[in-house]
């Protein structure tokens, strides 16, 4: 795997964690649980795209 793909990654499981304590830190109008849940989401699914995109690469070389 590349550098910047492993970065990527490493940035989406900090936004993952980020989220997690986010949710159970801080107290927003809209609950704190629901800003968390939704980086962590948001994260997951960024992960997602960078390994799935990583792998379409592979197969079309």
């Amino acid at each position: 795997m590349e550098t910047g793909l492993i970065l990527r990654l490493a940035a989406a499981i900090l936004l993952a964690a980020g989220g997690l304590f986010l949710a159970t830190r801080a107290h927003f109008e809209v609950t704190a649980e629901q800003v968390g849940l939704l980086v962590v989401v948001l994260a997951v699914i960024w992960a997602y795209r960078i390994v799935a995109a990583h792998f379409d690469r592979a197969d079309h070389e």
